[in-house]
């Protein structure tokens, strides 16, 4: 079997075990239950424990290396500024549209406490904040102190700055930094292998419990997840095409032709980066886009623009929460949007990287982080429709960058 296949069977296992269990003999069921879970949390921490060096010195590789795209000027500045808007409008969309989605799923409020009550992490861990905390806590005093209380927004806007520093030094005098940067990724990549041969065992650990907890609605409730990220991810994706037509000028069906290779190519591979060629290949065949603009934005958006991450952070925040009885309020709204924006920039290209970033978010609610490694079994299939979400945005952006440049002679 394939690894997948393996995280699947592990979830659907465990899964099963546990309702069965809860039916047969409850109290056994209980103390099954309270055996396996640590096993789940040590796998959850194993994961944990590389979020902040991971997400922090790729954003750093990623920006520095760019110093030589200042060269591009206007077109770079186009290019960040469309993803910025994009992936900020898809944060806000997210923040006003999953709320009512989710209201519709129900938990029995017993087994949301007993969960909650069994995980690692208390609910509502940090007050909310008033606009100008939220304001003032935007850069760390204290980046140590940030890092260890798991405050990844400030470290993330830090990791920006000293990016962007970098980049105004010398080549030569920022290339060590760079360097040194690149290795502590390509190690913890090595590290992230490793705990995710454990995936199936780390899986099984989780889902037991969970359905200790819940008995068969588990497997309802994970079914309810993937069909919201899949339909959410489908708006999304549905709104590349007006913004092809009005902000890039190219009709609905000409659009709707060129596209359809890459998110068939992104859809099976589970992988915006697979579908480039197939996004290339559009850009200059079908829409004869200029090629200085097809060249750039293309492999800059499949590397680092994730168009739809936000809303996969504040689906998994809302579901997570609904499953352990916590409550994301209004004046919540602010600080989770801030940090899907922004973390969506610094998803790394690992494996279930979208799950691994959001860990971060589910701290600052208050969510158990256990509930990340739940997710990660499922994340097979919702990323299938995230990945040809994110290729259709794409073409898209690439298509209004163009509006405007030179055309190819």
């Amino acid at each position: 079997m394939t690894f997948n296949q393996r995280v699947f069977l592990s979830l659907g296992g465990g899964l099963a075990a546990g309702a069965v269990l809860k039916g047969l003999a409850p109290e056994a069921a209980v103390l099954v239950s309270d055996v396996v879970a640590p096993v789940g949390s040590l796998w959850v921490n194993a994961l944990l424990m590389l979020v902040m060096p991971l997400v922090l010195a790729s954003l750093i590789v990623g920006i520095a290396s760019a110093a030589d795209l200042r060269a591009i000027g206007r077109l770079g500045r186009k290019t960040a500024l469309i993803f910025l808007s994009i992936t900020a409008l898809t944060a806000t969309f997210a923040i006003l549209a999953v709320p009512p989605v989710m209201s519709r799923l129900t938990v029995d409020a017993g087994a949301a406490a007993a969960l909650r009550a069994g995980s690692s992490a208390a609910p509502n861990a940090n007050e909310v904040m008033t606009a100008g905390q939220f304001v003032a806590s935007l850069l760390p005093a204290n980046p140590v102190k940030a890092a260890t209380e798991g405050k990844l927004l400030p470290l993330v806007i830090y990791a920006m700055l000293f990016a962007l520093a970098l980049t105004r030094l010398p080549r030569p005098r920022a290339a060590p930094v760079v360097d040194f940067c690149e290795g502590i990724v390509d190690a913890l990549r090595v590290l992230v292998g490793w705990i995710l041969n454990f995936a199936p065992v780390g899986v099984f650990a989780l889902s037991l419990p969970l359905a200790v907890r819940l008995g068969a609605a588990a497997a309802g409730l994970l079914g309810y997840f993937v069909a919201t990220v899949a339909v959410f991810a489908i708006a999304v994706a549905l709104m590349a095409y007006p913004l092809a037509r009005f902000g890039g000028g190219i009709p609905f069906r000409v659009f709707a032709r060129a596209v359809a290779p890459p998110q068939t190519v992104a859809f099976v591979a589970r992988s915006s980066l697979a579908s480039l060629p197939a996004l290339l290949d559009s850009a200059r065949e079908r829409l004869k886009l200029p090629e200085q603009v097809s060249a750039f934005v293309l492999p800059v958006a499949v590397a680092s623009f994730k168009p739809n991450a936000p809303t996969m952070f504040v689906i998994s925040a809302y579901f997570l929460g609904k499953l352990y009885g916590v409550e994301i309020t209004p004046a919540q709204w602010p600080l989770l949007a801030a940090q899907a924006t922004l973390l969506a920039f610094a998803v790394p290209g690992i494996l279930y990287g979208s799950i691994v970033t959001m860990t971060p978010i589910l701290l600052t609610l208050g969510i158990p982080v256990e509930g990340a490694g739940i997710l990660i079994a499922v994340d097979m299939i919702t990323d299938m429709f995230r990945s040809s979400c994110n290729a259709t945005v794409d073409l898209a952006v690439a298509t209004v960058v163009a509006r405007g440049e030179i055309s190819p002679s």
